[in-house]
C-alpha cells in the first residue's frame, strides 16, 4: 500500500519568532495513520498547521490521486509526483512555485528523487519563503515547511510513519529568514 503523509505549515513574519504574538508550532514527527485503511488504493493523510487557521491542526484522510494531491482544500506547493510500478513507487520532487519562491531550491533539477520499494519508508523535508503576490503588488512574504512521509507497506501499522527510525531521510531544508 502506497501512503503519503503530508505534514505542513504556512506562516508569515507575524508568527515566525519565539517572541511573536502567536509563535508557530513545530511540525509533529509523524502521526498515527487512521484506522481502517488498507488495500490497493493509495492513501493521502494530510495534516496542516496554518497561521490563517490559528495553527489549529487540521487532518484529512482520503485516496491519493494526482487530483486529490494537486487540488486540496487549501492550496499548497504540490510539487510531488509519483509513478507506481510493480515493485516500487518512483517519487519525483519538482521546484515549488519558482516565480514566487525567494529561497534557493536544494532539490534535484529533474527526474526521480527516490524509489520506494515494498517495505521501505522515506521522509522528504523542505521549506521555502515565497512572495505573497506573483504580480509584485504585495512584496510581503509567507513561509512554508513540508514533511512528506512516504511508505510502500503491505500491512502498515498505525504508527508506521511516526519517528525516523529505519526511514531514509532526504533533507532539503534551507535558511528561510
Amino acid at each position: 500500500m502506497f501512503i503519503l503523509q503530508h505534514i505542513w505549515s504556512r506562516w508569515t513574519k507575524q508568527s515566525r519568532g519565539a517572541n511573536a504574538e502567536r509563535p508557530r508550532p513545530r511540525l509533529p514527527e509523524g502521526a498515527l495513520l487512521p484506522q481502517g485503511h488498507s488495500g490497493p488504493v493509495p492513501l493521502l493523510h494530510s495534516l496542516r498547521l496554518l497561521e490563517a487557521e490559528d495553527f489549529r491542526l487540521v487532518e484529512t484522510v482520503g485516496p491519493l490521486t494526482p487530483e486529490t494531491w494537486r487540488h486540496s482544500d487549501v492550496q499548497h506547493a504540490a510539487n510531488l509526483s509519483w509513478k507506481t510500478g510493480q515493485e516500487d513507487v518512483e517519487v519525483t520532487l519538482t521546484e515549488p512555485w519558482p516565480s514566487l519562491r525567494r529561497t534557493i531550491w536544494k532539490g534535484p533539477p529533474s527526474g526521480p528523487i527516490a524509489r520506494v520499494r515494498e517495505g521501505q519508508r522515506l521522509l522528504i523535508l523542505w521549506n521555502a519563503r515565497f512572495f505573497a503576490s506573483a504580480a509584485g503588488s504585495d512584496r510581503s512574504y509567507f513561509f512554508e515547511e513540508h514533511a512528506l512521509r512516504i511508505a510502500n507497506l503491505a500491512n502498515p501499522s498505525r504508527d508506521a510513519l511516526v519517528g525516523r527510525d529505519g526511514m531514509r531521510v532526504i533533507d532539503l531544508l534551507t535558511r528561510i529568514y
